[in-house]
């Protein structure tokens, strides 16, 4: 009598069937487990649907052939499908299998370009537009959780996005910025319809075209989304938008990129209805975290002078053009008065790059500008990048690593040609207050000065502390100078572990290079030292 082998009782646990079909990666592993058995059928359809890969296409082609048709071939292969005429009425019976397979659908990407599409096949306007009338009042994707639309070219329906959207959306990225159609809805009111379909958002990625195309965001397009975490901004936009972000009781992360490839205005943040004071204490990110501006210094100050941010931990300025010192200088003033003392634990600074020839030069950061920083006690990475020159001597260097003693990463970079028309005058000895004060460094970029004259003699420099975490040193522009194994000496004194230190190119590398076979030769005397000392135990 022939037996059938009965599948095991561990399989009738729903939980673990998920498990084991959240395990298998790869659409054709999938489709395998569907077929496996009817326990794995339905999470590995789950699984195989979470993300489609042609975006709306293999759903649409569920349905009956009499209702779609290929309109054609692009040029470059693509097939682009569009609604069959004439439409007839549909039925639910048409839709069985759309919805089947619809609601396993968490993740979509639509890229609405019918010409230069990363997909090899997209939907029409008139199919799109069909779609989600003949189907209302129906969601199309009921259980959609992310949506990412990018909008290229002239589809004829990227004012339509929200039309995907539901409650259970929590990730939205929307990008126009490549939106070649004129619509009379602007991106901004599509922002506003997803508020209406999906307020609990939690993690927005919104771009839209240059000011030159479109008017800026106004106020009240983010004030509905209460339940926002995370937002990267690229748009015009007005002071008003900040405002309503700051209101937002969950914002923790944000991140706002006004530069743009178009020529415009650099007073790219526009005044709004709301007049902004700059003293008021009730403008306050009570739970912003991340701060990340991308934009001219000038503008990121007037971005952070009217607000407070008393939870904030990493601030990130990245300008798009040379930043003065002066300029700098407020920056470091406002990141003092506005910033928790005791919270801020990352500041990183690129002051952009192309000044004019001897514009930035003779311009320099000064000890009196930087050691404004030296009041957040927890700093943990401090990077600077500018084209002036960054003027430190010793006294200042021991009052920064005497003030962040959790210092990790430190990266102070001058782009200013040496030889500097203001010199550096820190030496070797305040990267010893660096190797006392900061046990936990285990990056730094910074020039020193290698002067003969000012090298210390090797005898506990330092005092005798030592960093043993740092195993490389860059340094940008200043060359070493003098007797290369005095310095190495030194270096591996103070920094026991060291292993590589760098120039930038040229002769400035090829200095420091001797500098670091010095230093290799005395790690491997030191090593063989131990050695022979052990034989001889």
């Amino acid at each position: 009598m022939e037996t059938h082998p009965t599948m095991h009782r561990a399989l009738t646990i729903q939980e673990l069937v998920r498990l084991i079909a959240g395990e298998v990666y790869g659409k054709h592993a999938l489709r395998a487990l569907a077929l496996t058995c009817r326990a794995f059928h339905e999470p590995a359809l789950d699984g195989l649907w979470f993300f489609p890969d042609d975006g709306l296409v293999n759903l649409v082609k569920v349905l009956p052939t009499d209702l779609w048709e290929v309109a054609g071939m692009s040029e470059t292969g693509q097939e682009t499908l569009t609604v069959r005429e004439p439409t007839r009425p549909t039925t639910q019976l048409d839709w069985k299998r759309f919805d089947f397979y619809a609601h396993r659908i968490r993740e979509l990407r639509v890229i609405t370009n019918l010409d230069k599409s990363e997909l090899p096949r997209t939907l029409s306007a008139n199919l799109f537009r069909w779609l989600v009338s003949a189907r209302h009042p129906h969601r199309l994707l009921p259980n959609l959780q992310s949506l990412i639309w990018k909008a290229e070219g002239e589809s004829g329906y990227d004012d339509s996005a929200y039309m995907l959207v539901g409650p259970h959306l929590v990730k939205l990225n929307l990008d126009f910025r490549d939106s070649c159609e004129v619509s009379d809805e602007h991106p901004p009111t599509v922002l506003l319809r997803c508020a209406q379909r999906c307020p609990d958002i939690r993690n927005m990625c919104f771009a839209a075209p240059p000011l030159a195309d479109e008017e800026p965001i106004q106020g009240g397009v983010f004030a509905p989304f209460k339940m926002l975490t995370t937002l990267k901004l690229r748009s015009p936009l007005t002071h008003d938008v900040l405002v309503d972000l700051s209101t937002l009781p969950n914002l923790a992360y944000l991140q706002v990129d006004l530069t743009f490839t178009s020529d415009i205005e650099d007073e790219i943040i526009l005044p709004g209805r709301v007049a902004v004071s700059f003293s008021s204490p009730n403008l306050t990110f009570r739970t912003l975290v991340s701060l990340d501006l991308n934009m001219p210094v000038d503008v990121a100050n007037t971005v952070i002078s009217p607000y407070r941010f008393p939870q904030l931990q990493n601030l990130h300025l990245k300008a798009d053009r040379a930043t003065n010192t002066e300029t700098l200088s407020e920056t470091f003033e406002l990141i003092r008065e506005r910033c928790d003392h005791t919270g801020l634990n990352a500041i990183k600074i690129d002051g952009g790059e192309h000044a004019g020839r001897d514009e930035m030069g003779a311009q320099a950061i000064t000890a009196a500008s930087l050691t404004r920083l030296c009041v957040f006690r927890h700093l943990r990475v401090l990077e600077i990048f500018i084209e002036a020159c960054i003027v430190l001597d010793d006294n200042a260097v021991k009052e920064m690593a005497r003030s962040w003693t959790q210092l990790e990463e430190l990266s102070l970079v001058s782009m200013a040609k040496y030889p500097w028309t203001t010199p550096t005058a820190m030496t070797l000895s305040g990267l010893a207050h660096l190797a006392r004060y900061c046990p936990s460094l285990w990056r730094l970029e910074i020039d020193v000065d290698t002067d003969p004259a000012t090298v210390p003699e090797p005898v506990k420099p330092g005092g005798g502390f030592r960093n043993r975490v740092l195993k490389r040193i860059q340094v940008p522009r200043c060359p070493a100078l003098g007797n290369c194994a005095k310095t190495g000496a030194f270096l591996h004194a103070i920094f026991p572990n060291l292993r590589w230190i760098t120039g930038s190119k040229g002769s400035q590398a090829r200095s420091w290079g001797l500098v670091q076979e010095v230093i290799i030769g005395i790690r491997v005397a030191s090593e063989w030292e131990k050695g022979a000392g052990s034989q001889g135990d």
